[in-house]
């Protein structure tokens, strides 16, 4: 796993690119040893090269950490450690592992995969409430926002092809022995959502503040939050 020096430097990238001269300035090193640094980190797969810009005297290197994971795993008697580049299917199962109780993770991944395919198109699922918050009880719901985009004809699409998407799912934990959960569901539009934003609805605000986004390709939360200021 990564420390001292190259972690410093990984969690520099992450999200942004920089130049080894930023990075060097940053780290009071010189622009030397970071690339030594960055070059052992390109080949492990941990940043890549993005592109270059105009530096002072000529074009720089710029480099970004993609989006990944380090597992390390013990279990069955043995040690597992691997570094993945993030598909759709693992940021969905790193981000449901942001739940903060345990027992909520395998009714979240069975529905999600289960239900997906019965979605309209659909660009953030998060959950919020007392399941987000870590403060569940045993007989809790699950409640889940679902943003879908403006051009998507919501009622029309929920009425008429997936109706029974307004309705609470029950869920089984799959592998898991454990109870039924029932997932209870909100549809908005993009629009429909901003607007309860905008206008400083109730709702839409506590969603906002408390949700864990379990699916969001386009990074959707972040924007709304940088938007209205909430983190």
């Amino acid at each position: 796993m990564l420390s001292g020096t190259r972690r410093d430097l990984f969690e520099s990238v992450l999200g942004t690119a920089r130049s080894a001269s930023e990075l060097a300035e940053q780290a009071d090193l010189s622009v030397q040893a970071v690339y030594a640094h960055l070059k052992a980190l390109e080949e492990d797969g941990y940043v890549m090269q993005t592109g270059t810009r105009e530096g002072r005297t000529r074009p720089e290197k710029l480099y970004r950490a993609p989006e990944s994971a380090y597992v390390f795993a013990a279990f069955d008697g043995e040690l597992s450690e691997r570094h993945v580049e993030l598909s759709a299917t693992h940021r969905t199962m790193f981000s449901i592992l942001r739940v903060p109780q345990s027992e909520f993770h395998a009714p979240l991944l069975s529905y999600l995969f289960s239900a997906a395919s019965e979605w309209p198109p659909t660009k953030l699922v998060a959950v919020y409430g007392s399941v987000a918050r870590g403060s569940a009880e045993e007989g809790s719901d699950i409640d889940l926002l679902h943003v879908v985009p403006d051009s998507v004809a919501l009622e029309a699409e929920l009425s008429e092809r997936y109706d029974a998407l307004t309705d609470d799912s029950i869920v089984d934990p799959s592998l898991e022995y454990g109870p039924q959960r029932i997932v209870s569901r909100e549809w908005f539009t993009e629009a429909e959502f901003d607007a309860g934003l905008n206008a400083g609805g109730h709702f839409s605000g506590n969603v906002l503040r408390e949700a864990i986004a379990l699916y969001n390709p386009d990074n959707l939360l972040q924007k709304y939050r940088e938007t209205y200021g909430r983190e």
